[in-house]
């Protein structure tokens, strides 16, 4: 009988390559964001204040003519931003057991155990916060409709944004979640992700929750016998800074819904449908000479909106010279996409369905009291980051943080455009 591969298979070696191959979406815009928007000011005591400028001497300002009265004398307005901190944290852990046989070299393992949830958690961090850098505070993963006593939920508004498509877009099995009323205040209960349907619109709990319309979701955790949600506590997002009072009215200490402040109002545009180049000249015209002075220099937008604007000039298009041989069919998606030589699109997996959002990037800032650290409070051997000691367990926990929030100095600096008309696929969403 001829020997063959199974009957040597115990004598034969399984050969395994020396890295480990990514299968995650690590496209996150907020790197780059937090990066090139970094505030000068560093994060101190209680907050960061900053001053605004808000109004002019109206009174005091007129011609006279000869022999006449001066104007009544006035005053410049001022008024400021209180900009609190808000924290995202992650947290992993790990045995000792795993630590020393994967850091034996490559026999051992592809990658130290210690490294991959190090750098791992780190990229988790930034995936959370590129969700927030979209959002306007709140935390809202997607709101309930309809409410019911079942482990299956349906959602609706991904993001807090009115919508019925891939509602549950920020959700993920393995996810813990919070079910609050529509307030926030209080929560319904805090579960475990099971599975998500991202077509249907559901999503399936490890145990059945009693919800109501328009509960609200967001992230939770469960220590000991406390439940609590993320909700409210997030860092402030492009949603509610570049606004007027649809989903942030009284933002850091100013009341956009008093007549008096309308001096931070951005532009908002609703019910926009098909984008037209005349529609953006407009808006751009609109804020920066009519308003605010300055140019918008950003276009952040779903990559469906994107689309959108590349169908402007495609009827327009021609084919000559070599071209006429080897026509492309599409722009070069490869090169940054501008609008007028003046703004840049930023298209993102996280940014809302049908939005436009336009920001002058001198005006928007994020501030730090921490860019980024391991909780390390030390530890014998070679991992000094780990934070704590599993009790009765040769185990370990890591913490890495941030102390960060994001805002803008001048609000009427930027404009959004809700309702733009773009084609999203059902059910292809971001990791």
């Amino acid at each position: 009988m001829a020997l063959t591969t199974s009957l040597y298979s115990a004598a034969m070696r399984t050969v395994y390559e020396e890295k480990i191959r990514e299968q995650i979406n690590l496209n996150h815009i907020v790197r780059k964001f937090r990066k090139q928007n970094k505030d000068e000011v560093t994060w101190q005591g209680n907050a960061v204040f900053v001053h605004l400028h808000s109004g002019r001497n109206y009174s005091g300002v007129k011609s006279t003519g000869e022999g006449n009265a001066l104007g009544i004398a006035g005053n410049q307005s001022y008024a400021g931003l209180t900009i609190p901190i808000k924290d995202i944290k992650g947290r992993f852990g790990v045995t000792r057991e795993v630590i020393e046989a994967s850091n034996k070299g490559l026999k051992g393992a592809a990658a130290p155990a210690l490294t991959r949830e190090m750098e791992g958690l780190t990229e988790d961090i930034e995936r959370q916060l590129n969700r927030q850098l979209f959002g306007f505070g709140s935390g809202t993963l997607a709101v309930v409709s309809p409410g019911a006593n079942s482990a299956t939920q349906t959602l609706i508004n991904p993001g807090g944004v009115t919508g019925t498509v891939n509602t549950p877009r920020f959700i993920k099995p393995g996810m813990y979640v919070a079910i609050t009323d529509p307030t926030g205040v209080t929560i319904r209960d805090v579960q475990l992700v099971s599975s998500v349907n991202t077509a249907a619109g559901t999503i399936v709990l490890a145990n059945a929750v009693n919800t109501t319309t328009n509960d609200l979701v967001s992230l939770g955790t469960i220590s000991g016998s406390t439940k609590t949600g993320s909700f409210g506590k997030e860092m402030m997002g492009l949603l509610g800074i570049v606004d007027q009072t649809t989903y942030v009215s009284s933002i850091f200490g100013v009341d956009r819904s008093s007549a008096a402040n309308t001096y931070f109002f951005s532009g908002v545009q609703t019910a926009v449908g098909a984008l037209s180049e005349d529609f953006l000249y407009r808006q751009i015209h609109n804020q920066w000479i009519d308003i605010s002075g300055v140019k918008v220099d950003t276009f952040f937008v779903h990559p469906s909106i994107e689309r959108e604007y590349y169908k402007l000039t495609q009827a327009d298009r021609r084919y000559q010279g070599a071209d006429l041989n080897n026509p492309d069919a599409g722009v070069d998606m490869n090169a940054k996409p501008m609008f007028g030589h003046v703004a840049e699109w930023a298209a993102d997996k996280d940014a809302p369905y049908g939005t436009l959002i336009a920001a002058c990037s001198d005006n928007l800032f994020v501030t730090y009291l921490n860019e980024g650290s391991w909780d390390s409070f030390g530890m014998d051997g070679d991992s000094p980051e780990l934070l704590r000691f599993v009790a009765d367990q040769t185990g370990y926990e890591g913490v890495y943080y941030l102390l960060l929030n994001a805002y803008s100095d001048r609000g009427n600096a930027h404009f959004r455009c809700d309702g733009v008309t773009g084609t999203v696929t059902s059910g292809v969403v971001a990791d």
